[in-house]
């Protein structure tokens, strides 16, 4: 084997380097936190396809995203509560103004 080896699947560091240029992936190391029987799980799912443990998860989270609906609902609903809209003289066009008013009500001029 060339390179050294790492991780518990046995993959090469040159291995490594060949997957994130196929990818054009740029290293990043990011630690998630996982149930013991789900990460074993990974590990051997990875290892039984012949890949390393985040090669396995990055793939599946490819696929994952390939599969999620695309563009979404332009929809949008906003919930109020109370009644009776904007208070006596109040502009909600005119951010600032109405941030100053609120101060004053609170703090005093």
């Amino acid at each position: 084997m060339n390179g050294w080896t790492i991780g518990r699947t046995g993959t090469t560091i040159d291995e490594e380097r060949e997957e994130r240029i196929f990818h054009r992936v740029l290293p990043m190391r990011t630690p998630i936190l996982l149930a013991d029987d789900l990460a074993e799980r990974f590990r051997e799912a990875a290892r039984a396809r012949g890949q390393s443990l985040s090669a396995f998860l990055a793939e599946a989270g490819r696929n994952a995203l390939k599969n999620e609906p695309s563009g979404g609902s332009n929809e949008f609903t906003l919930v109020t509560y109370g009644s009776g809209g904007t208070r006596p003289g109040v502009n909600l066009d005119r951010a600032g103004e109405l941030m100053t008013a609120e101060n004053e009500d609170r703090y005093g001029k």
